[in-house]
């Protein structure tokens, strides 16, 4: 195609898009784990559909599945593109992906993950995303797209979403939910030099052709800036937010359907009793470093009899470590429940906890727990970006796992002991603040 075929085409969807709206943008969405109603990447992605939406333009999702598909939702069109390594499943199927249903399938043997990683780069479903740049109707999206945004991980989606751009021009957004060669979740990133320098060159690719890259923190971005000067101006901060109003206020609704043994509106937890905390998610199954004996060597410091209920896709060596006896600390373990369950059960622990081992990434759960409106207390690294936002949320306590601090467990201790719901909150993770700077410093800004 040709500069001036291409100017061409760019300004007949600029016509199409004045009629359609404030901006009108066609912006195509890369996203295999789109069929998991409960992936946080979808959770994340539904953000910036939404805005698009509100703008008067229309989003496109490319998703992985058993079977190539066409269907329509609210503000977009999917196409499902299917999954030779069958990573992926379609809508209907469910998982143990982190709290509910999801994208994932089974996952395959350890042995064969870590064939599969070492073979692939960045990873397995590059596959997919080949096949995805050789298809027919993404390819059709893609000619009519003004942007083409991929949510990693997986990494690879950039690789089709690079590909996909190239057809007719369009611009790349790049959005990076757990980053890459900073902080990254694989082992074999950290480990390997190979690996890093492997992966470099496609990142590299990615990040340099760029309009917008997206992280979730300011860490993230001193990180990634500090290795890409020269980007700086096209790398965005744009964090999650807190869940819709509409699915936090059913927590106010009733009895919870998982505190069939206590009444609606009980004291999560009054003086002399044992205190029930709750921890929501996974622990290694998310990042190898995320290990429950830094949490639970910091809970057997509160000094109190505590109940830790630990909701969410467990390994087997997780489940052997929360099992172990621990001097005050007695754990509950639950299987993965559905987001919107999860979101109402919340508000009935008498404090939240969270283990944030990133020193980058601040977890999505954190968002969910600050809509519940409990104190938190976050095991995580002194200045991380999860220690960072604890400094301007009073109920959060934060403690290095390498350092302790006992006065800051008391004041947790203290505040879980006080009854009522505090739902103060910064307002800078509202959904509807997100989706504006969504639309002012990403839609706007890219061309």
């Amino acid at each position: 195609m040709t500069g001036g075929d291409r100017n061409d085409r760019r300004g007949a969807r600029g016509g199409a898009a004045a009629g359609a709206g404030r901006t009108g943008r066609v912006v195509l969405v890369v996203a295999p784990w789109w069929h998991g109603a409960d992936h946080p990447g979808r959770v994340r992605v539904e953000r910036f559909v939404r805005a698009v939406s509100e703008t008067g333009g229309r989003a496109c999702i490319v998703a992985a599945g058993d079977r190539d598909a066409r269907t329509t939702m609210e503000h977009a069109e999917v196409i499902t593109v299917a999954d030779p390594l069958r990573l992926y499943a379609s809508p209907g199927a469910c998982s143990r992906d982190g709290g509910g249903p999801g994208a994932r399938r089974r996952r395959p043997s350890r042995l064969r993950r870590a064939l599969a990683y070492r073979v692939f780069a960045p990873d397995p479903s590059v596959v997919w995303a080949m096949r995805v740049a050789r298809n027919a109707h993404a390819r059709a999206a893609a000619a009519r797209a003004d942007a083409v945004l991929a949510s990693s991980p997986p990494e690879s989606v950039h690789v089709a979403a690079l590909r996909l751009a190239a057809i007719a021009g369009a611009a790349t957004i790049v959005d990076l939910r757990d980053g890459w060669l900073d902080d990254p979740l694989r082992e074999l990133l950290r480990r390997s030099a190979f690996r890093r320098w492997r992966e470099g060159r496609i990142e590299r690719r990615v990040v340099r052709r760029a309009s917008r890259v997206l992280v979730t923190s300011d860490v993230w971005r001193e990180m990634l800036v500090r290795r890409y000067p020269a980007d700086a101006g096209r790398v965005v901060v744009m964090p999650n937010a807190y869940p819709l109003e509409a699915a936090t206020k059913a927590a106010d609704v009733g009895r919870c359907p998982l505190c069939a043994d206590r009444p609606p509106g009980a004291d999560p937890g009054g003086v002399g009793e044992t205190l029930r905390l709750l921890h929501a998610g996974r622990f290694t199954a998310s990042r190898s470093t995320q290990r429950p004996e830094l949490l639970m060597g910091v809970l057997e410091l509160l000094g109190v009899d505590v109940e830790l209920e630990c909701v969410g896709d467990l390994t087997d060596a997780d489940r052997a470590v929360l099992a172990a006896r621990r001097r005050g600390v007695r754990v509950r373990l639950r299987e993965p429940v559905e987001r919107a369950v999860l979101l109402r059960h919340l508000p009935h622990a008498a404090g939240l906890v969270l283990l944030a081992v990133s020193r980058a990434a601040v977890p999505a759960k954190w968002f969910e727990y600050v809509a519940a409106g409990r104190p938190i207390l976050a095991v995580t690294p002194r200045e991380s970006a999860t220690w960072r936002l604890g400094k301007a949320l009073p109920r959060m306590a934060c403690v290095d796992p390498a350092a302790p601090d006992a006065t800051t467990l008391a004041r947790f201790v203290e505040a879980c002991r006080r009854p009522g719901v505090d739902r103060s909150r910064p307002v800078a993770f509202e959904e509807s603040t997100i989706r504006r700077r969504f639309v002012d410093e990403v839609l706007s800004r890219t061309r």
